[in-house]
């Protein structure tokens, strides 16, 4: 996990689906691992996870963030002025690496393929809270570049409160369409009560 990318990604997609579950979704249902969607122009289009709304809408969520320079960042002891200047080189290493997937991620325009239907922003998650807490406070300009990109950043704690959202819209859909269906077999049970009073007269 130290020193290897992909592992790190690997392990970031089953936090991230830990999460979800946490949050109430259904994997199929609510979001969807390894989503793939084919353009008009025969492109293959394929998002870490795709977190399905009402409406055939959905939100592109990514996990693949490095956090080879956090870790190492985290390794080195403070104290001495060399290992100061190696922290701060592996915070600002750090940095440019979360502001490198942001620009990535902003750059795929996900919200312009129709067939993906996705809202106008991607979910980027940070499995460890640290590692953004510790990007925002020595670089305050890294949510407003990520929104000017049309990416979020999310860590576990605000992640899991923003899927919590989406839980209840979920079940605030469900209800309507029970309720639409409820108002509809009222309908037909009307017009039959209607038929036989018909029929009596």
């Amino acid at each position: 996990l130290t020193t290897n990318v992909k592992a790190q990604g690997n392990w970031g997609e089953l936090q991230l689906e830990r999460l979800l579950e946490l949050s109430g979704l259904q994997k199929g249902v609510g979001y969807s691992t390894q989503y793939s969607v084919t353009t008009e122009g025969g492109q293959r289009i394929q998002p870490d996870l795709v977190l399905h709304l009402p409406e055939s809408k959905s939100i592109v969520l990514d996990s693949k963030v490095s956090l080879v320079a956090w870790t190492r960042y985290m390794s080195i002891e403070g104290g001495s002025s060399e290992n100061n200047e190696k922290r701060a080189a592996a915070l600002k290493e750090h940095i440019q690496s979360l502001r490198q997937q942001v620009k990535s991620l902003g750059e795929k325009r996900y919200a312009e393929i129709p067939e993906l239907n996705s809202l106008d922003f991607v979910l980027m998650f940070v499995p460890i809270e640290a590692a953004l807490i510790g990007a925002l406070q020595a670089d305050p300009e890294l949510a407003e570049f990520g929104l000017r990109n049309k990416v979020a950043l999310l860590s576990p704690t605000n992640f899991l409160a923003t899927m919590r959202t989406v839980a209840s819209v979920w079940s605030v859909h469900k209800q309507n369409r029970n309720a639409q269906e409820i108002a509809r077999r009222a309908g037909l049970l009307y017009d039959k009560f209607a038929g036989f009073v018909e029929n009596l007269q």
